[in-house]
């Protein structure tokens, strides 16, 4: 076929170089001979999109489409995304409250909140720290046990109770028993005994039953010397129920008891 034949049905060849054959495929080169080529070239081609697959990367900043299709991808849960500098309306924005457990520290001296909800601490004893700040409209003291102190200074405590001297019993004005024997109107009663009367030597003083660590004073000021007995059964020094003599002229003794029958001269 002749290259206007192929012309008048619409296909143009290009010879490389002069060939009497040549092959009727429009738009391919051909090799028809050693070092010559054929190139026809058809009006209408169909061009076949291609199939790319999915591009993986590339630049289309300078790509353009009528009918592109964004599909949304699938992120998850972003863990973290800075939004100070973002611009523009969401309509749609869904926040999560998060869960962030118990939060044990932190300033939150500027946070606000319309439904905060405070949970009382539970504290136990307080042991230490400064208190002197805090307030309450219903604060409990509980009075600590302190048991018995063994130091301290106490210059300066206030509502101690006021410190007392032991004192002992006093029988002011004694009159000894006339004619002398032991007990009778003569026994004595109390710790210290100021015998004022004793008309006759002899007459005599009883001391009480004894108890162990009691004490009798007795003082003669009356005209004549005091017998003084022990009670029945008790001994002062000088035999079970035997009188000792005590002087005249302001003269006097104590004696303390070591047991329930005996007594000794304190000196």
């Amino acid at each position: 076929m002749a290259d206007s034949t192929l012309a008048a049905l619409g296909v143009h060849a290009t010879v490389v170089d002069a060939d009497s054959s040549y092959i009727e495929n429009a738009g391919v080169a051909k090799k028809v001979a050693a070092s010559v080529w054929k190139t026809y070239v058809s009006d209408t081609p169909t061009l076949v999109t291609p199939i790319l697959g999915t591009p993986s990367a590339g630049d289309i900043s300078a790509c353009t489409s009528t009918n592109m299709v964004l599909t949304t991808p699938d992120l998850g849960v972003p863990s973290a995304i800075d939004i100070t500098a973002a611009t523009g309306t969401v309509t749609s924005l869904t926040l999560v409250t998060p869960l962030l457990g118990t939060v044990t520290s932190g300033d939150i001296s500027a946070c606000t909140s319309t439904s905060l909800t405070m949970v009382t601490p539970i504290l136990g004893t307080v042991t230490s720290g400064d208190v002197s700040a805090c307030t309450s409209t219903s604060q409990t003291f509980v009075t600590p046990i302190l048991g018995t102190p063994t130091s301290g200074d106490l210059s300066n405590c206030t509502g101690a109770p006021a410190l007392t001297l032991a004192t002992r019993s006093v029988a002011a004005a004694v009159t000894a028993l006339a004619g002398g024997a032991q007990g009778g109107a003569g026994a004595l009663t109390k710790d210290v005994n100021n015998v004022t009367t004793c008309a006759t030597a002899a007459d005599s003083v009883t001391l009480p039953t004894a108890v162990a660590g009691m004490e009798i004073t007795i003082i003669n000021n009356g005209a004549e010397a005091c017998n003084v007995f022990p009670a029945s059964g008790a001994d002062l020094g000088a035999g079970t129920d035997t009188a000792a003599s005590l002087a005249i002229s302001g003269a006097n003794i104590t004696y303390v008891a070591i047991s329930t029958t005996l007594w000794f001269a304190k000196t």
